[in-house]
């Protein structure tokens, strides 16, 4: 519902959604920060959202891609031991989902009822 409500393109209930990897037109750029990305990947931070490039935590344990990727987790599992996310990226204006094996470490969104 989020990325649909924010990209200029596909609108909520648009069957790109369905999709996974990269979909959308504009949602992650409208997402993003205006600052904090890698190489000037700056978004529009169009709706407030303020999506920082925090980078994730690897299976191996080890930490990468701040400034690069802002991975989020959802609440709905993959599998057992999977679970999907959300992920923007300096480079695309687009959202990515997937799922991941879940000892992965990514951001979480708290959201108010």
């Amino acid at each position: 519902v989020l990325e649909g409500t924010v990209d200029s393109h596909y609108g909520v209930g648009d069957p790109e959604w369905d999709n996974t990897g990269w979909r959308g037109n504009d949602a992650g750029l409208n997402l993003k920060s205006e600052t904090g990305w890698s190489s000037g990947g700056n978004g529009t931070n169009l709706y407030d959202f303020y999506a920082l490039p925090g980078g994730s935590r690897f299976t191996n344990g080890t930490f990468g891609n701040l400034y690069v990727y802002a991975d989020f987790w959802s609440s709905t599992e993959g599998s057992s031991y999977s679970a999907w996310y959300r992920a923007l990226v300096y480079s695309l204006d687009e959202v990515a989902r997937n799922d991941v094996d879940n000892v992965s470490g990514f951001s979480v969104r708290c959201l108010k009822d």
